[in-house]
């Protein structure tokens, strides 16, 4: 009987992720999604949201796996041409489990393409436990710099405007 009790109580134990196996399974969906993303895998990057999951940008905000594939596919003959290299490297980041199935978190990031350095940002991330998988509730992309050459030509003119509409003397790392 000792040994069964033993034996329940261990794979109970072993049986409950950590606060640390959680935050690391959240890490894993941060950068599924950046991977997905590099590579123009939309349904991949599509999955790591919820059902009803939001995508916001600088550009558009877009509810749903569905609406976030065809939102990110759609790019217009006055971006420009297609960057041949993507690369969204995750930097600094603050999780915060909010509840058992809950988290909150904030990521900068830096992305890479065919002339260096094209952006950088963060992400303001809300995310829910579903089906044991940590998937994306609410993503918010916001942009703090962005060079002149940046091949997001999009992206780079709701970030100038965004610059411009803010009183002068405001740090853009406020905002």
């Amino acid at each position: 009987l000792t040994y069964l009790l033993n034996l329940l109580m261990s794979s109970i134990w072993w049986g409950a992720m950590s606060q640390a196996d959680e935050l690391d399974a959240i890490r894993q969906t941060l950068a599924a999604y950046n991977m997905a993303g590099d590579r123009f895998r939309l349904e991949e990057l599509a999955a790591s949201f919820l059902e009803e999951g939001v995508l916001e940008t600088p550009t558009a905000t877009w509810r749903g796996r569905t609406e976030i594939v065809a939102g990110l596919s759609r790019r217009g003959a006055d971006q420009g041409p297609r960057p041949t290299v993507v690369r969204h490297h995750l930097t600094t980041s603050k999780l915060d489990l909010t509840g058992p199935d809950t988290a909150e978190g904030r990521t900068y990031f830096i992305v890479f393409t065919d002339i260096g350095p094209d952006h950088a940002g963060h992400y303001q991330d809300r995310l829910r436990k579903a089906g044991g998988a940590w998937l994306f509730e609410h993503r918010s992309v916001r942009i703090d710099w962005i060079s002149e050459a940046s091949l997001f030509r999009a992206l780079k003119a709701a970030h100038d405007a965004r610059r411009a509409a803010h009183t002068i003397g405001i740090p853009h790392y406020i905002m």
